[in-house]
């Protein structure tokens, strides 16, 4: 690395570092972080992506795609945003453009400033677009994990956008567009040591995005929004294209190292504070589900099907065995990856289902409503697909809506008070408290305050198949639902020990 250009950088950063603020999960969409739940180019299927500057100001992002076994970093660049400016990358299967691998890559189809240059790759699509392979590089060789290694395991996954600091000045010329093009991209890319730490402001949020999921050919879209995270960071921290930070591990701390984190419950506010080195655990906090719900519809006159997205954005750091230094896995996670079951970091969870009419169709009887059965989890991956089927069918190999090959298969069986309603669609209830004692917890904030359950995001997924529009033709009609849940804070302290945390601000 250029010794001058790492100097600088170091310098801005500590040259802006200021009083810290508190993390929170954003229910209005903007933040300066976005996590993406999902990813796909599998079943011919591409995901288009939207991340949106709201700002008058400049932005600076660090922009990462992850595998979805592992959360391994497959691509990691930067791109610089102009005030209002949106940058439109598409993921899409190599082998569905006609060109050689078993992997995903991305093109981009605007002109918004990148580093790298995607105008100065060689590879290009057969229209002359210049596209970037997602890499392998972090899950193969020395940096094996005993998952896949082949390039298929870069077709689905998730992906997360960390804001740097905010560009102003003469840099926020460069980077604005004259005639639809950067006015100088290239000063950017080239001469970042130059710059002036007077042109690097620190993070102030206003971020959006959305990624939606789309089959051409079988008109089917499924998009949802990115989850925004606010109060993230309040210090600038440019780095260059794959450096490992910032990361979400990178939560900026205060003057008494702490990193906080505001948490809303039943209306109610907490604040968790946590020592500097889990800052990771104020990022899952703000992520924290002890309960899950989410619709599902089998219905069979409809054609209907249902996946269920489930990712967990922090999981790596608290299960990838590089991160871990030889220790085992932490808390909510229960193992490390690979560990005992090689491509997996398995975790168990309590599950039961629903009609619409509330009639248990789970087998636990005996409590009326019953809790969800602990039952071993087919949850293993950092990216989860969870497709639901009509009895106990065999598996199909892949999930029916999204084709994930991350999937977990959810058989609903009718066995309680006779048969399925008419319509057979009802709700999943999901309890990541359970099994007791397996430790789906976060590690105890200073104030001993621990957040139950685990850190996840997601959405459902439901196509409908129409087979009367047009004689002999097929109608697809796709909607995407995100997740909701509950979350649960308990002490740890003393005699106070399981009680629920004290609202202590709002």
């Amino acid at each position: 690395m250029n010794l001058t250009r790492a100097f600088w950088l170091l310098a801005g950063v500590f040259a802006l570092s200021h009083g810290a603020g508190a993390l929170t999960l954003n229910p209005r969409g903007t933040g300066q972080v976005l996590l993406f739940p999902y990813f796909t180019s599998n079943k011919e299927q591409q995901t288009l992506i939207n991340i949106v500057n709201t700002t008058p100001e400049g932005k600076a992002l660090k922009v990462r795609f992850r595998e979805g076994y592992n959360g391994r970093d497959i691509l990691d660049l930067n791109v610089f945003l102009a005030p209002y400016d949106v940058w439109t990358p598409v993921v899409f299967a190599l082998a569905d453009a006609g060109l050689s691998g078993s992997g995903a890559a991305i093109v981009v189809g605007d002109n918004s400033c990148t580093d790298p240059s995607f105008a100065a790759l060689s590879t290009k699509l057969p229209d002359g677009r210049p596209y970037q392979a997602f890499r392998n590089t972090n899950y193969t060789g020395a940096n094996a994990d005993t998952g896949p290694v082949d390039d298929a395991r870069t077709r689905e996954g998730s992906f997360e956008v960390i804001e740097m600091g905010e560009i102003t000045g003469n840099t926020l010329q460069m980077i604005t567009h004259v005639n639809g093009v950067p006015f100088d991209c290239s000063k950017v890319q080239t001469e970042t040591a130059t710059i002036p730490a007077s042109d690097i402001a620190q993070p102030a949020g206003g971020l959006a995005g959305s990624a939606a999921i789309v089959n051409a050919a079988q008109g089917t879209f499924f998009a949802a929004n990115a989850y925004a995270i606010d109060g993230f960071r309040n210090e600038a921290k440019i780095t260059l294209p794959n450096d490992p930070s910032p990361s979400l591990a990178d939560a900026s701390a205060g003057t008494n190292q702490v990193v906080t984190a505001y948490v809303t419950i039943g209306g109610q506010g907490l604040t968790l504070n946590y020592p500097a080195v889990q800052a990771i655990d104020a990022v899952s906090a703000v992520l924290m589900m002890d309960r899950m719900s989410t619709d599902w519809d089998l219905s069979g006159a409809a054609g209907a099907s249902t996946d269920l997205v489930l990712t967990f954005p922090t999981k790596r750091y608290y299960t990838d065995p590089a991160l871990l230094n030889g220790m085992p896995a932490i808390q909510p996670f229960p193992n490390r990856f690979g560990a005992p079951t090689a491509s997996r970091s398995d975790l168990t969870f309590g599950y039961a289902t629903y009609d619409r009419d509330g009639k248990l169709l789970s087998q636990l009887i005996g409590v009326d409503p019953p809790p969800p059965a602990a039952n071993p989890g087919p949850i293993g991956y950092a990216t989860q697909v969870a497709t639901f089927l009509s009895g106990p069918n065999d598996p199909p190999g892949q999930s029916l809506v999204l084709g994930s090959h991350l999937a977990a298969y959810f058989p609903i069986t009718p066995v309680i008070g006779g048969g399925p309603t008419p319509d057979f669609a009802g709700v999943a209830d999901f309890d990541f408290t359970q099994p007791i004692g397996e430790g789906h917890a976060l590690r105890a904030t200073n104030e001993g305050y621990a957040m139950q359950g685990l850190p996840v995001i997601g959405f459902e997924a439901v196509n409908y198949i129409n087979a009367n529009v047009t004689p002999g033709v097929l109608a697809n009609y796709s909607g995407a639902y995100p997740i909701r849940g509950a979350a649960l804070c308990v002490s740890t302290n003393g005699s106070n020990a399981n009680t629920a945390c004290p609202s202590n601000f709002f």
